[in-house]
């Protein structure tokens, strides 16, 4: 189709062209509204029926289309198609959409494959802070914080292993979403060290470009640049026009609101720790930061979004040049976005207020300090939905939580090594389980602060709860003894309660005589 598309005249080619264009902007209104079927009809009608050459763009929207509607198998297979055409590769977008798609669903896995395979294609595609930040948001909706870490290593190559190569990774720049991102996750794991080099890191960062934007713009003799008044000039030193340094810039108060979040992590995960000094530092710059970054809104006129939707609160806006481009007023913040970033400074404002209230009661006595490590294995947490299993003879698995029935005239041989098996399949499960509580959640480094759990006691009490066949005894997971009846089946025992409920009802059903069975003449 391509080599008959090049034989045509050019007024020809142009009117197909456009028509390609027009249908391909349906199929993207239709992946924005989630109608995958609509777009694929549209898709079939511009190959099939007009036979037009679907350009990138098509396939973009198509794979936009699939992510949006939870159809990620078919996504993958459009992705595939369109490597398969000749002169044709995805861009920087569509393994972003693909991204957002494993998001959604929390498959890391095939998100850390697909972004490692970005810088090895040829030609490499380069990897941009978009798409690190979505992996990102696949490793935080998953809550693996180890992936998001090592990701995070390799964008700071320089800092953390200055001998690895990690093509593709350095030269991406972090923004303050990267920064709290990782921050949330190791917060999460409970990695103070790694979390307050993350906030050093970042204020460099900011530093630098605060410096940049001071640099950016052309001499005060020129004419006022209307994008640097409104908040925002992307075009730093090859701006032409004046950039006066007293007009508020969103990104200082984007970097204000980013640490604001990443010290009540901090905040957080040092109360956690048992560290009251710690925390009580991050809550004190939290609160410094907000303050700063609502005292900052006011000026872009982000503080005025409740009196624009109709409420009474009354705040200056930003006043603009009347003489101002139309791209420079599209660069404020709509209404939504301006309550968005309200509410959640609201939310971070409780969030410092519960964590200095817990604070208060520990230093008074009136709380008991919780146990961390304690807490966390009684957390059944694992990085898959794959069961972990060892090999068998035959080439199949030994799954966890499961026991393989033998033959009724099996030797007792082959049942010794049957339960071997079984016991190295739980043994799997109980390393997994505490290595999964250990890197994404910090229970080492609980462990260290507890009074009543170690590391190793940690792991035993998990394999308590999981038993020899690898159900969960929920007497020992709530702490109970004795309450397990081993009835249950897959990776859940049933408590014994529900077995005796059962075997009641089953006994009172056998005393009721069936309706079938009586004489209608009696009844």
């Amino acid at each position: 189709m391509r080599s008959k598309e090049a034989q045509l005249p050019d007024s020809i080619k142009e009117l197909r062209r456009a028509r390609a264009e027009a249908i391909t902007r349906q199929i993207a209104q239709c992946a924005q509204h989630k109608q995958l079927g609509k777009a694929v009809n549209h898709y079939r009608r511009l190959v099939n029926h007009e036979r037009l050459v679907p350009t990138s763009y098509t396939y973009a929207s198509l794979v936009n289309a699939y992510v949006n509607s939870g159809d990620m198998f078919g996504a993958e297979e459009i992705l595939k198609r369109m490597k398969a055409v000749p002169g044709m590769s995805p861009n920087v977008v569509v393994y972003t959409t693909m991204l957002k798609g494993h998001m959604l669903s929390g498959d890391v896995e095939k998100a850390e494959k697909l972004i490692n395979e970005m810088p090895t294609r040829k030609p490499p595609i380069a990897l941009d802070a978009r798409a690190v930040n979505t992996f990102l948001r696949v490793c935080q909706r998953a809550g693996d914080a180890p992936s998001a870490w090592a990701a995070y290593r390799k964008i700071k190559g320089t800092i953390y292993a200055p001998e690895e190569k990690n093509e593709g990774w350095r030269g991406v720049t972090p923004d303050d979403a990267t920064y709290k991102l990782v921050a949330r996750l190791l917060s999460q794991a409970l990695n103070v060290r790694d979390l307050r080099d993350v906030i050093k890191h970042s204020a460099h960062q900011a530093s630098e470009e605060t410096k940049k934007r001071l640099q950016s713009g052309g001499d005060a003799t020129a004419a006022p640049c209307q994008f640097w008044n409104a908040g925002r000039c992307d075009r730093g030193r090859e701006c032409v026009f004046f950039h006066d340094p007293a007009k508020t810039q969103r990104a200082t108060v984007e970097t204000a609101d980013a640490v604001a979040s990443m010290h009540v992590n901090l905040a957080h995960c040092a109360a956690l720790l048992d560290d009251s000094e710690g925390a009580t530092a991050a809550i004190a710059t939290a609160n410094d930061a907000l303050d700063l970054a609502e005292a900052l809104a006011v000026t872009l006129g982000e503080a005025d979004a409740s009196a624009e939707n109709g409420g009474d609160e009354k705040a200056p806006t930003q006043t603009i040049d009347p003489n101002a481009t139309t791209a420079a007023t599209l660069t404020r913040d709509s209404v939504q976005t301006k309550t968005y970033k309200k509410t959640t400074r609201g939310e971070l404002r409780l969030e410092l207020k519960r964590v200095g209230g817990f604070l208060k009661r520990i230093r008074k006595g009136t709380q008991t300090k919780p146990d961390v490590a304690t807490f966390l294995t009684r957390a059944l947490v694992f990085d898959s939905l794959v069961e972990v299993g060892v090999e068998t003879g035959t080439g199949g698995t030994v799954q966890s939580g499961s026991t393989q029935p033998s033959p009724e005239k099996e030797d007792s041989r082959k049942e010794v090594t049957g339960n071997a098996r079984q016991v190295a399949s739980v043994d799997n499960l109980v390393n997994t389980l505490h290595r999964r509580l250990c890197d994404a959640y910090g229970l080492e480094r609980a462990c260290e602060v507890s009074r009543a759990v170690s590391v190793d006691s940690a792991r035993e009490r998990l394999r308590e709860i999981l038993g020899k066949d690898g159900l969960v005894d929920f007497g020992v997971l709530f702490g109970h003894k004795g309450t397990r009846d081993g009835g249950g089946s897959g990776a859940v025992a049933e408590p014994k309660e529900k077995d005796d409920k059962k075997e009641k009802k089953e006994k009172k059903t056998k005393d009721v005589v069936p309706l079938e069975s009586v004489d209608p003449e009696v009844m």
